[in-house]
């Protein structure tokens, strides 16, 4: 079944349905708004040779993404909202992963990337919690999993230095099974978290799985 997905997710067609913006005519664009979730101001784009740049590489690597970085993505999004002809009432709309190489060197060049892209020091904290290896709860959305734990009042392993939420950027989104869990908070008068990733054992800083042996 992997593969099957793998081949058709991977097509240009498949891309041109799945990012409608693939299609979209720079010269139509009016303005992009960059802005992450973690309440950074973000960056709005009106310049059209800056907006005409930062389409073509923001293409290339759309067009590019494998199968995996299309269903599992690594680390924190920020969403990309277009005005088109406009008006904002449109189907673009795309989110920048910091696995976009090309996008992401483009944002270093122009000076964007840190008011654009989450960075550790925009994160109040993160809590790391042991994903449970029951039928229940193995094959289930990370956030599913997450609020069951934390319902149970199971004690997490909290992170608030810099240096380790780095890496805890390198977890992915949407997997259905894994060894841990990553929540990450924001505003500490927020109770609910942004964002839930999740890393195999293999993949886990070692941090983690020296707390959790």
């Amino acid at each position: 079944m992997r593969d099957e997905k793998k081949s058709v997710y991977e097509t240009q067609e498949y891309k041109s349905i799945q990012y409608p913006v693939l299609a979209l005519d720079v010269s139509e664009i009016n303005q992009l708004l960059m802005h992450p979730y973690s309440g950074q101001v973000g960056k709005d784009l009106y310049d059209p040779e800056k907006i005409s740049a930062f389409m073509e590489v923001l293409k290339q690597d759309l067009e590019q993404l494998s199968y995996d970085e299309m269903v599992t993505p690594k680390g924190l999004d920020t969403g990309v909202t277009f005005t088109v002809n406009g008006t904002r009432e449109n189907p673009y709309y795309v989110r920048l992963y910091p696995s976009y190489e090309n996008t992401m060197e483009w944002l270093k060049e122009e000076g964007m990337y840190e008011q654009v892209m989450t960075q550790a020091e925009d994160v109040q904290r993160a809590e790391v919690y042991s994903w449970p290896q029951s039928l229940d709860d193995r094959y289930s959305r990370p956030r599913f999993v997450f609020e069951r734990l934390r319902g149970d009042d199971i004690e997490p392993l909290e992170v608030t230095k810099n240096a380790q939420i780095e890496t805890l950027f390198e977890g992915k989104a949407n997997k259905e099974e894994g060894a841990y869990l990553v929540a990450f908070y924001f505003d500490k008068n927020d109770p609910e978290p942004y964002e839930v990733l999740s890393f195999d054992e293999g993949d886990a800083p070692n941090f983690i799985k020296e707390h959790f042996e």
